[in-house]
């Protein structure tokens, strides 16, 4: 790829972290949130680029990478809500 497997873990890694930390100081939550779901959209692509890994029979039955990648559906949903009650706290108050 572009850049080296190494680098690619690392800034995952610490984009990740990132998110956790901003999460757990309750701060710049929106951005948190946002940086959650573009990972998130991330996540989806080897469904459509590697589907030999993320399929044992397209589209029906997943591989062990293919379950976790639909997982991250249910943190989509997740996020959907964080931003929707973080959005009504800051226009409330």
């Amino acid at each position: 790829g572009l850049i080296p497997v190494e680098v690619n873990l690392i800034l995952l890694a610490v984009w990740e972290v990132g998110i956790g930390v901003l999460f757990i100081s309750g701060r710049f939550i929106r951005f948190a949130a946002l940086a959650a779901v573009v990972h998130m959209l991330f996540t989806f692509l080897p469904l459509f680029f590697f589907p030999e890994v993320s399929f044992s029979q397209a589209p029906y039955a997943f591989t062990i990478v293919g379950q976790y990648i639909v997982k991250n559906l249910v943190f989509l949903g997740a996020l959907a809500v964080i931003l929707k009650e973080h959005k009504a706290k800051n226009t409330i108050a």
